[in-house]
């Protein structure tokens, strides 16, 4: 493999250099694919499977959609750099796809703590003045 700024580069069967990803970009597309082809179920009634992280960025986004979201920034990154590999792409996204639209997704929106009633709007004006 060359070295230098050829170094993004592999020979190919044709004997043309074309970009390539790093064995490090390949081992985690496997991981993604693997990850979105895992069965699991987002529905109501179902659960993620445990490999979708919802501990990590508590309080705030210590919830699946996170990690479903997060996951999905490197794809558009090697689609870009190898598009050939375009139905292994599109096969991740359309699972992610799926798992985002299911009733996990929005868990914490779904599953409100209290009567769900928005408090009133306040303003500067209906805030009480305090002076030390």
């Amino acid at each position: 493999m060359p070295h230098g700024p050829l170094s993004a580069l592999q020979k190919c069967w044709d004997g043309r250099l074309h970009p390539a990803t790093s064995d490090r970009s390949r081992g985690w597309l496997r991981y993604l694919y693997r990850k979105a082809t895992t069965p699991d179920n987002w529905d109501k009634d179902g659960r993620p499977h445990a490999h979708w992280d919802d501990v990590t960025g508590e309080p705030m986004t210590s919830w699946t959609r996170f990690d479903l979201v997060r996951s999905s920034y490197a794809i558009p990154l090697m689609a870009d750099r190898t598009p050939a590999w375009r139905e292994v792409y599109g096969r991740i996204l359309d699972e992610f796809i799926m798992r985002y639209t299911g009733d996990w997704a929005a868990k914490d929106r779904l599953d409100q703590i209290g009567d769900g009633r928005v408090p009133p709007r306040r303003t500067a004006r209906s805030l009480p003045l305090e002076r030390p």
